[in-house]
């Protein structure tokens, strides 16, 4: 009988110690981990402007004290169409696609603690009309329909790395044809 209580007790201790090393794992992640946190209304570099082209970004700010966010990367997860601050289109995107961070560049980044990273959410050129998305892998060929949108796209981007808590935010850009009018929000 004592044999019994004692290989219970093992047993119980086992599953309890292994627990904890899991919910240790994870709470260390979290309150202790890099977390990430992206905006893009009211801050500053929020477009990008070149000889070329209008670009509008999004931040990405480890908002930690003391951890790097390591390998980084921004993907487009949803795009919806939006009407009088209405959504009007199911998803229009069935898969996900990596988005660039500025300056063009689709290698994970690491972001340092307190400091903040901006990704390219979409593009328009001065010298052809309509939504360039620039995305790993290429918007499919079937999606070609959506550069020609005149209105609002709700972007639901999603940023991740290792050892980060990931962000997730809609963001909103208004086209009305003009590259020059184009805006971000959120």
């Amino acid at each position: 009988m004592v044999t019994d209580w004692k290989v219970f007790l093992g047993i119980i201790g086992v599953a309890v110690g292994w627990m904890l090393a899991v919910l240790t794992r994870y709470f260390e992640e979290v309150w202790f981990g890099a977390s990430l946190k992206i905006d893009c209304h009211g801050i500053p570099g929020n477009k990008g402007e070149n000889p070329d082209a209008i670009y509008m970004k999004f931040r990405v700010k480890n908002s930690n004290h003391h951890r790097v966010a390591k390998n980084c990367r921004a993907y487009l997860v949803e795009l919806h169409k939006i009407s009088n601050n209405k959504v009007i289109s199911e998803n229009l995107i069935a898969d996900s696609f990596q988005l660039p961070w500025a300056g063009y560049d689709f290698e994970a980044r690491n972001i340092p603690a307190k400091l903040s990273q901006y990704a390219d959410l979409v593009h328009f050129s001065k010298h052809e009309p309509g939504w360039q998305f620039a995305t790993k892998p290429w918007f499919y060929p079937s999606l070609a329909p959506l550069a020609e949108h005149r209105g609002t796209y709700r972007f639901t981007v999603l940023v991740a790395g290792d050892g980060a808590t990931p962000a997730t935010k809609n963001l909103f850009v208004d086209y009305d044809g003009n590259w020059k009018s184009a805006t971000p929000y959120e």
